[in-house]
């Protein structure tokens, strides 16, 4: 099991690298480097972090590289990716006290909400602009990503719903109608 396990772990460092190219590289580049990346026999261990958006980024908002790659491949598109590091980064937000509904990506509003913490939305917009580039300008961020970003505040969580389980208790009824006495 341990060869399989060291198989499975070289495949997925792989697939990670694979990954960081056809997302970086056009598409000329692209062939070239996935042909040097298949045919090369370096395993899981000897490959350095392939995310460069560590740098610059606080040690206590750095998302471990093998989880990133989890939310990325859980996440539908950059706003669902968003979503989800949002829920990571400001968990306080989203605990017992229900603080989201008062907080915004931009703050303000006829609410007058709260803006969310500048350096962890810098976090957010680094990782989601690593791995969907076409998300850099302020114009496509605005427009696609901080909409999912609010919607997520200010909405109720459907994942709990769908987990939550109601339990009805049924009682017995001794009316004349359904209760026959012979």
């Amino acid at each position: 099991t341990t060869h399989l396990e060291t198989l499975l772990t070289t495949a997925i460092a792989n697939t990670n690298i694979i990954i960081d190219i056809l997302r970086r590289q056009s598409s000329d580049n692209t062939m070239k480097q996935l042909n040097s990346v298949m045919h090369s026999q370096t395993s899981a261990e000897e490959t350095p972090s392939s995310t460069p958006t560590a740098k610059g980024i606080p040690p206590e908002f750095r998302i471990d590289d093998s989880e990133l790659r989890v939310l990325v491949r859980e996440s539908r598109n950059a706003g669902n990716f968003a979503v989800n590091l949002t829920r990571k980064l400001f968990p306080e937000l989203f605990g017992e006290g229900q603080l989201r509904y008062e907080y915004n990506w931009y703050g303000g509003g006829k609410l007058a909400k709260k803006e969310l913490d500048p350096v962890r939305k810098q976090v957010v917009k680094q990782y989601v602009v690593y791995f969907f580039p076409e998300f850099q300008s302020h114009e496509a961020w605005r427009e696609c990503v901080v909409p999912k970003i609010n919607e997520c505040l200010r909405r109720n969580d459907k994942r709990l719903k769908r987990k939550s389980i109601v339990i009805l208790q049924l009682t017995e009824c001794h009316d004349d109608v359904f209760y026959f006495v012979d």
